[in-house]
């Protein structure tokens, strides 16, 4: 038949997944900057946060926290993550706006 409607709805908050770890992965809303550059706070639980230290990208939760190193301007630039201490394994990070979804009537 015709299409009589769609809607577009794109992910506004960055993302985080695969790190197995529930105080990491899920949305993460803006939160000011940190030395200069964008952070973010878990959307959810309103813990983990995600900034620039100066030096690096920096995931800091209550069990974990992940670094890396590289020098870029948002953290879903960054292609390699350390874990500095606690349980995970290497995010994924989802820029705000990737993963479309179109619903059609």
């Amino acid at each position: 038949g015709i299409l009589d409607k769609a809607y577009i709805a794109s992910p506004v908050l960055m993302s985080i997944a695969d790190t197995g770890n529930s105080n990491i992965d899920g949305t993460y809303d803006p939160n000011g900057t940190v030395n200069s550059r964008p952070a973010y706070i878990h959307a959810v639980n309103g813990i983990t946060e995600v900034f620039w230290t100066g030096a690096q990208w920096r995931i800091l939760a209550t069990d974990a926290i992940l670094d890396s190193y590289d020098d870029v301007a948002q953290p879903w630039l960054t292609t390699t993550w350390i874990l500095v201490s606690g349980t995970a394994s290497d995010p994924t990070i989802n820029a705000p706006g990737l993963n479309w979804t179109v619903t059609t009537n």
